[in-house]
């Protein structure tokens, strides 16, 4: 049963195979620069040279992507690209993400949440009682929104 869970965590993540994947810790070291670097609340206009050098000379289209997760998850707003800049207002909520463990804290507990499933799983499968199982598709819809919320952005 553990594997069919992983299959579909994977088919949710990758429902499309041409679809770049943003790791928890690219997003973290973009959101940190941007709490390192500006004020929270106020209007920016910011170049993008640097932004793409900081992250290694990634692909802008995939930068640009990252920075429309952080609007989505409510960390940044007002984001608009242009030719050679890019507009945004850093919002409070992206510094006590990040203080709270950003990205990579919420695939921790979902890595967790998975672990606890096969726990519970492998409980299950000596004493198959029916509030396991009501536990267990509490447990399952409980990370179905944990990976929405997390991966498919």
């Amino acid at each position: 049963m553990y594997f069919y869970i992983k299959f579909y965590v994977m088919k949710l993540i990758n429902n499309n195979p041409n679809r770049p994947y943003y790791t928890p810790e690219m997003k973290d070291k973009l959101l940190q620069f941007l709490i390192d670097n500006l004020n929270i609340n106020r209007v920016y206009s910011l170049n993008k040279q640097p932004i793409k050098e900081f992250m290694d000379n990634m692909d802008w289209d995939l930068i640009d992507g990252l920075f429309w997760i952080f609007q989505k998850d409510g960390l940044i707003d007002k984001y608009a690209l242009n030719f050679s800049t890019i507009d945004l207002i850093l919002l409070p909520a992206s510094v006590d993400f990040i203080a709270k463990g950003g990205y990579q804290m919420q695939a921790e507990i979902i890595d967790k949440q998975i672990e606890l499933l096969r726990q519970q799983l492998k409980d299950l499968q000596k004493s198959k009682s029916w509030d396991k199982i009501n536990t267990i598709l509490e447990t399952i819809t409980h990370l179905k929104s944990l990976i929405q919320v997390a991966f498919i952005n």
